[in-house]
């Protein structure tokens, strides 16, 4: 559909109009075809649960509210950086209380009086007679007094025996170990020149042992050597190892050589009788052939 727009005048008013020529509505359908809106690649939904254009839950969740953003900065460009803040003046107040009072003293409790205050007068000798009432509590008081003291004479005379009987029994017992120290130091002397003794006993028993050994070695030595030395020297003498020396001289220089000289010799005469034998033999073969007489 185009539409000729005609052009803007405006009022007389000086307000602005717009104008256009009246066309007719061009028939359409009310709603698409199935075929037409898989043509154009959409989905097609026919039920609004599962539609993706229909909000489901609180329609105000997925809002995203602009936050307004207020900077302000403050630039420090002094030589030293401060600390800046809010200081709020302050004054400060002081007071003093007055002094505490020593708490004054509880007064004593004295109780009221109840009844009535009553005396009487007595006269010498109308209650007792202190001479013969005393007499009894004074005998009592004298007996227990020298009871006591007898007691304790007693107890200081026991005690005196007791340590005369003890210091009696340290010295006996001071006797008795100094008895025990001497027999024990007899005794260790005994027991170390015994047991020197019985050393020096071993020492010789060792010593006369080993004499006696030493003169049974030598005895056997001489013994066995009187009978080794004429066979060793035999023995040896037979190996060769005592000789004459000229005679081994002759037997390892001379007979040598000797013996190659002569076996030379025999060699060079033998050599030679071959080849006389070898001459005689073809002149033999040869007068032999030839008819002649062999002379």
């Amino acid at each position: 559909m185009t539409s000729v727009l005609q052009p803007q005048r405006e009022a007389p008013n000086g307000t602005y109009t717009f104008s256009s020529r009246p066309r007719p509505v061009p028939s359409r359908l009310k709603y698409r075809e199935p075929t037409m809106m898989q043509n154009e690649g959409q989905v097609v939904y026919g039920n609004i649960m599962y539609d993706r254009r229909v909000v489901r839950g609180n329609t105000y969740a997925h809002q995203i509210l602009p936050v307004a953003l207020n900077f302000d900065l403050i630039l420090i460009l002094e030589l030293y950086l401060e600390e800046l803040t809010d200081h709020i003046e302050d004054v400060n107040v002081e007071c003093q209380t007055d002094a505490f009072l020593d708490k004054p003293a509880t007064p004593l409790f004295i109780p009221a009086k109840s009844g009535k205050d009553v005396a009487t007068q007595i006269e010498e000798g109308e209650l007792f007679h202190f001479d013969m009432e005393v007499q009894p509590v004074l005998e009592v008081l004298v007996g227990k007094t020298i009871e006591q003291a007898l007691l304790e004479v007693m107890e200081e005379e026991e005690l005196a025996r007791l340590r005369a009987q003890q210091h009696a029994f340290q010295e006996l017992r001071n006797a008795e170990l100094v008895e025990v120290q001497r027999l024990e130091e007899q005794e260790r002397r005994r027991r170390e020149e015994k047991n020197r003794r019985i050393k020096q006993q071993r020492a010789v028993l060792e010593k006369e042992k080993e004499t006696a050994e030493k003169i049974a070695a030598r005895a056997f030595a001489r013994h066995y050597l009187a009978d080794l030395l004429p066979s060793v020297f035999t023995t040896l003498r037979d190996h060769g190892y005592f000789y004459d020396p000229v005679q081994r001289d002759i037997e390892t220089g001379f007979l040598p050589w000797l013996m190659e000289e002569v076996s030379n010799a025999l060699d060079k005469r033998h050599a030679a009788l071959a080849v006389l034998d070898s001459e005689y033999i073809c002149n033999f073969l040869f007068h032999i052939n030839c008819g002649s007489s062999f002379r």
